[in-house]
């Protein structure tokens, strides 16, 4: 068991994960009262008291706590992370409980607090065993830099060590560290991986050995596709969303939904769209962003020709004028329920409410059972929805109609 001071040292790393929280209001004495106050409610509940009900039990009472009771008590408390911290220097019985919360989900954006909680995975194989998440973005950070290679030599210990990993979220602004995933070492079984790694062996080698993953988010702008998956890969993987070069690597497995942005010339998209025919009795719900105006009518032949049973089909551009022939695409598909289209070189753009309600009438004329629609302009997303009339909404978050159908 760790002494208190190697607890106090692990609280001082789980305190950043995911918020800043001071050594201070990690050791604050209201803290640990409060938590104190709550399990002794819980401990009067259980009638367990082998003292008379009336005498408050000693402090040392607590650590015949069962798990069970443990347990509840870091449920009620587990979305308050300063008690949490709190319980740990409790009692030993809480301690257990709380590290198992505080150490489940590890998020960074901060290299710094990335490699302390790293360091402390690497030391204590206990603590990496609760995590189940880990998350490394610094997409959002306004000068993500070359972190080196010792960095990623102590995240890659780390994910040595999280052998019950389930979710990894893991971005290198240089692609230059695939290397990291590419250890034998690497035990875990991910259900959910988010990547921004070069498309390369190290990688490839990593995927094909993830056989219980189910969603892919990999981001790579290939200009080939000398570097293949094995036949076989990712036997269970339902999702997919990525580079459409990347996303042709995934046909054989059984794909439900995809997005896929377009990151080839017109005609290599098009010579490769007939692949999708391999995904023809799993996938329901399909978005191909960023397709060029001049082929998306003989994209949506395609596409309607070895995917007549899509339930969700994005992002075309609507043609202005002429659309008939677009029209003629969409009669195939009986089972379509939601359209997304891009009308932002409309001129001028159809007005709301009216003129999008008219386009929504229209689509659902060729397509009856089609309920939503949705239409961008610009970075403006409309939302229309069918129930006994149309009504709409203007969209301020991002809502991935393609993932939910």
């Amino acid at each position: 068991m760790d002494s208190v001071k190697d607890v106090t040292v692990n609280l001082k790393v789980a305190g950043g994960v995911g918020h800043s929280i001071s050594n201070h209001n990690v050791l604050h004495p209201s803290a640990i009262k409060r938590v104190q106050k709550h399990a002794f409610y819980a401990f009067e509940r259980t009638n367990s008291f082998k003292n008379n009900s009336k005498t408050l039990p000693k402090p040392m009472q607590m650590l015949a706590l069962s798990p069970e009771l443990c347990g509840k008590i870091i449920q009620f408390t587990s979305h308050r992370r300063r008690d949490l911290l709190a319980l740990c220097l409790t009692c030993k019985a809480f301690q257990r409980e709380a590290e198992a919360r505080i150490y489940a989900q590890l998020m960074f954006s901060d290299p710094r607090r990335a490699l302390q909680a790293c360091t402390t995975v690497v030391h204590n194989e206990r603590l990496a065993l609760h995590v189940r998440m880990f998350c490394f973005n610094q997409e959002g950070t306004r000068h993500p830099v070359d972190l080196g290679r010792e960095f990623w030599l102590i995240l890659q210990r780390a994910l040595i060590n999280m052998s019950n990993l389930e979710i990894l979220i893991l971005c290198d602004n240089t692609y230059m560290n695939g290397w990291v995933l590419d250890n034998p070492a690497i035990q875990f079984h991910l259900q959910e991986c988010k990547l921004r790694f070069r498309w390369e062996a190290p990688v490839i080698r990593f995927l094909q050995h993830q056989d219980e993953l189910r969603s892919l988010y990999l981001y790579d702008p290939l200009d080939d596709l000398s570097q293949a998956l094995p036949q076989g890969a990712l036997p269970v993987l339902q999702m997919f969303e990525g580079t459409f070069l990347v996303g042709m690597q995934v046909v054989r497995s059984p794909i439900t939904h995809m997005q896929a942005m377009i990151d080839v010339e017109a005609a290599s998209t098009l010579a490769l769209l007939p692949r999708l025919a391999h995904l023809k009795k799993t996938l329901r719900g399909l978005n191909l962003v960023d397709v060029m105006e001049e082929i998306s009518i003989p994209a949506l032949e395609l596409i309607t020709r070895a995917l007549p049973d899509l339930r969700h089909l994005g992002l075309f551009s609507y043609p202005m004028t002429n659309r008939h022939e677009f029209h003629k695409y969409l009669l195939p598909m009986h089972n379509l329920r939601s359209i997304e289209l891009d009308v932002s070189r409309w001129n001028p753009p159809p007005s709301v409410p009216s003129g999008q309600r008219a386009l929504a009438c229209e689509l659902q004329t060729f397509c009856s059972k089609i309920d939503k629609v949705l239409f961008w302009t610009g970075t403006s997303r409309f939302r229309w929805i069918y129930t006994t009339h149309w009504m709409h909404r203007v969209e301020t978050t991002q809502h991935n109609a393609w993932a939910t159908v």
